[in-house]
């Protein structure tokens, strides 16, 4: 795996991208000294989408079995979960109570 400087990245991309491509390597661009960007080929950003794939299905049949065993939350409660609750959902909540 290659790891560069965003500096040394833009000199030298066009080696960059042909290590990617024709060499089967990935890369890691750092700013600061921390990883920010990777550069990988497309065969390997096609694996990634197909592990996406795989993995949204699994949730899927997930919720849709926890959904036939009973198995289920009113949508003020999974806001709450998920911590994206906000002052209109908790006025809601307590005036349904």
């Amino acid at each position: 795996m290659l790891l560069t400087s965003m500096s040394e990245a833009r000199k030298n991309m066009h080696e960059i991208i042909n290590q990617v491509c024709y060499g089967g390597d990935r890369a890691i661009i750092q700013t600061h000294g921390k990883p920010c960007v990777a550069i990988i080929s497309v065969d390997d950003l096609k694996v990634l989408e197909h592990i996406e794939k795989i993995v949204e299905l699994q949730e899927i049949d997930k919720g849709l079995a926890e959904s036939k065993a009973g198995e289920t939350i009113n949508h003020y409660d999974l806001l709450k979960e998920l911590g994206i609750e906000d002052e209109v959902v908790r006025n809601r909540v307590h005036k349904e109570g």
